[in-house]
């Protein structure tokens, strides 16, 4: 690996993604796991993806909840099941 290579993935880092939660016709809460990237909550960031996906076992294990405006238990937990770790220079989270 050269040196700029090696800089390029020092200057990378990790983002723990919480899928939108959008309302319904029914004016419902659900949880949207299928939205573009560009479209998720940055819950927190990482220096490694390792670190990303610790937390992100701890909450989908319940050791660590999501915070949340909701109340509703179920659809944290769904938000929880779809957390996503995904590098900062993923061309996804620009959008089109």
């Amino acid at each position: 690996m050269n040196s700029r290579h090696a800089a390029a993935l020092a200057l990378v880092s990790w983002c723990l993604l919480v899928p939108p939660i959008i309302r319904d016709s029914g004016n419902q809460p659900r949880v949207q796991p299928t939205a573009p990237l560009n479209e998720w909550r940055v819950y927190a960031t990482f220096e490694s993806r390792g670190q990303c996906e610790k937390l992100k076992d701890k909450i989908q294990e319940g050791e660590r909840g999501l915070p949340s405006s909701e109340k509703n238990a179920d659809l944290k937990r769904e938000a929880a099941a779809s957390l996503l770790c995904v590098a900062t220079d993923d061309p996804r989270l620009k959008g089109n």
